[in-house]
C-alpha cells in the first residue's frame, strides 16, 4: 500500500478508559508489521483520554471525539473513515501481541484470494495476575460460518473486515443493542461470504472487574434477543443461506443464554420460564450443555 493508504486501519472505541488506553495503544505501536494506521474514538467520555494518546506522539494515531453513542456507533465511526484495505477492531482494555498483525498479513496472503472477512485467535487473561484464564478457540476447519450459527465464539478482537464491505453491512447502533451487535453482524457476514479463522493466538482480552461485558440485565437480554430475531428474520442473504429454521435455533440459544444467567441470579422462577420458552421454540436445545447448566443452578445453587 501507499503512504497514505496503510493495509490495515486499528479503531480502537473508547469511553473512560485513560487509565487503560495508553497500554493498549503502546501494544499496537510495537507490532512487528508495521504498515497500519490507528483510529481512536472517543465516544463522549469524560476523562483525559484525548491528553493520553497525544502524550504518545505517534503520526499513526489519530483521535477524534463524538457524542456517545455506545460501541457498535463508535466502531462504525472509526470504520467509516478508514484508510487501510483491512479494518480491525481493539477495546481499549486489551491488548495486540507484537506479531499480531504480521500473523494475520501471512494467514490472508496464503489463502488462494484475499478474503472478505476472517477472525484469528485470541486467549482471555487475568488483567492482574496475567494468567490465562480461557483458552483460545481452536478448530480445523478453513471457516467458521456453521460455527457462528451455534453462537457467537468471537468478540470483536482479532476481526479483519475488507473495509470496503461498510458500504453493505455495518455494527447495529442501537444502544439497547449493545452486547449482541458484534454476533449480529458476523451472522450477517456467515450469510454472505466465508468466514475464515486463523488459529495463530496473536493477542489478549484482559479480564477486570469494570469490563462492561460482565454486567447482567434481564430487560436488556430480552430486548436483545427479540431484536436479533427481527434482523435476521429481514436479512434476505441470511434466510437464503440458512433458511427460517436456523433462526428459530438462534433464537432458542438467545434464550438459554438468558435462563442461565438468571439461574445463576438465583433466579430460578424466570430461568424456568426461559428455558421452557428456548425448548419451545427448538427442543433440540436441551441437548446444549448449557441446559445442564441450567439444571444444575436450579437444582443446586
Amino acid at each position: 500500500m501507499t503512504a497514505n493508504k496503510p493495509y490495515f486501519t486499528v479503531v480502537i472505541p473508547t469511553y473512560n478508559r485513560a487509565h487503560l488506553i495508553g497500554m493498549t495503544l503502546k501494544s499496537v505501536l510495537t507490532q512487528t508489521f508495521t504498515d497500519f494506521e490507528v483510529i481512536v474514538v472517543d465516544d463522549g467520555g469524560k476523562d483525559d483520554t484525548e491528553a493520553v494518546v497525544k502524550a504518545l506522539g505517534s503520526n499513526k494515531v489519530q483521535y477524534f471525539r463524538k457524542e456517545n453513542g455506545e460501541r457498535g456507533a463508535a466502531r462504525n465511526y472509526g470504520w467509516q473513515i478508514a484508510n487501510g484495505e483491512y479494518v480491525t477492531f481493539l477495546d481499549s482494555d486489551d491488548l495486540f501481541y507484537a506479531d499480531h498483525l504480521q500473523l494475520a498479513y501471512e494467514f490472508m496472503t496464503q489463502l488462494q484470494e484475499k478474503p472478505k472477512c476472517f477472525a484469528q485467535a485470541y486467549e482471555i487473561k487475568d488483567a492482574h495476575t496475567d494468567k490465562v484464564i480461557v483458552s483460545a478457540y481452536q478448530t480445523t476447519q478453513p471457516t467458521i460460518n456453521n460455527v457462528l450459527v451455534k453462537g457467537n465464539i468471537l468478540s470483536c478482537f482479532g476481526v479483519f473486515l475488507k473495509t470496503e464491505l461498510f458500504e453493505e453491512v455495518k455494527f447495529e447502533e442501537d444502544r439497547h443493542f449493545a452486547g449482541s451487535e458484534d454476533w449480529l453482524l458476523w451472522l450477517q457476514l456467515a450469510a454472505r461470504y466465508p468466514f475464515f479463522y486463523n488459529n495463530a493466538v496473536s493477542g489478549a482480552l484482559l479480564e477486570h472487574d469494570d469490563r462492561s461485558v460482565l454486567s447482567f440485565n434481564e430487560q436488556s437480554l430480552l430486548f436483545r434477543t427479540e431484536h436479533l430475531k427481527q434482523k435476521l428474520g429481514q436479512d434476505t442473504a441470511f434466510l437464503k443461506t440458512f433458511g427460517p429454521r436456523l433462526l428459530k435455533k438462534i433464537h432458542a440459544h438467545m434464550l438459554t443464554y438468558s435462563s442461565l444467567h438468571l439461574a445463576m441470579s438465583r433466579e430460578k422462577r424466570k430461568a424456568i420460564y426461559y428455558l421452557q420458552q428456548a425448548l419451545k421454540t427448538d427442543y433440540k436445545e436441551i441437548f446444549n450443555r448449557r441446559c445442564l447448566a441450567i439444571i444444575k443452578h436450579i437444582l443446586f445453587s
